[in-house]
């Protein structure tokens, strides 16, 4: 029986061949057509493995349409790998708890993507400097979901660079979590910007905060979940 070049098999022939192969040999196969390159894409919109990840490093092509990357608790050190992939239509980047993410893959984040809608840094220990992520947050407008648990480099400075942009998206979602850096000033920024649109925020632990940012978190007229556990400083009034 003849063999059909990859020119003449349908997309939807292409996608189901692809989606046998192992993951991280696809990238190799997108050489073979443009047809198959586009199926690739496809198939690889989604990434939870570090080994596909470093796979299609070197394939712009490819990574330029992932939409989602879930890597949470990846053990494997992909730091160098994130600051240098192009991630143009990524939209979901959960990096909770790798321990790895350091200031420089935060800042090639901040030069690779642009279309975040949610963005979880959750426990992110080796970032040091606020000033990567103001860059990160302020090139991604979109971001409806923002989680910086655990993630000490937080400073007002990055609650404002999520609140103070013109253009930026309605934010629903602001997790500080153990973010000991921020004061009133956060609080106070997040009241005038958000107060049509977040629902959840969690500031359990952050303990430095007054009654005076407290009180500007009555703007936030759509609120339906405010975690403020271990506020010591909460007073009746």
């Amino acid at each position: 029986m003849a063999v059909s070049p990859a020119s003449t098999l349908g997309v939807g022939l292409l996608s189901r061949v692809i989606s046998y192969l192992d993951l991280s040999s696809l990238p190799e196969v997108s050489t073979v057509s443009s047809e198959f390159a586009a199926a690739v894409s496809r198939r690889l919109q989604r990434i939870e493995s570090a080994s596909v990840l470093q796979a299609i490093a070197g394939q712009p092509s490819v990574s330029e349409r992932v939409t989602d990357c879930t890597l949470h608790f990846c053990q494997e050190d992909l730091s160098s790998v994130i600051a240098e992939i192009n991630f143009g239509q990524l939209k979901h980047l959960d990096l909770s708890a790798c321990q790895w993410l350091d200031d420089a893959a935060v800042t090639g984040l901040s030069h690779h993507t642009g279309s975040l809608q949610y963005l979880d840094l959750y426990w992110s220990a080796a970032i040091k400097s606020d000033t990567a992520l103001c860059h990160l947050i302020r090139a991604n407008k979109r971001l409806r979901y923002l989680s910086l648990s655990g993630v000490k480099a937080t400073t007002d400075r990055v609650v404002m660079a999520a609140c103070s942009q013109p253009g930026r998206a309605m934010l629903e979602t602001l997790d500080l979590t153990r973010c000991p850096r921020i004061t009133d000033a956060s609080l106070m920024a997040i009241g005038s910007s958000y107060g049509d649109s977040l629902k959840v925020l969690r500031l359990y632990a952050t303990t430095q905060l007054s009654d005076d940012g407290y009180s500007a978190l009555k703007h936030l007229r759509r609120l339906e979940v405010l975690d403020l556990c271990g506020h010591i400083n909460l007073s009746s009034s």
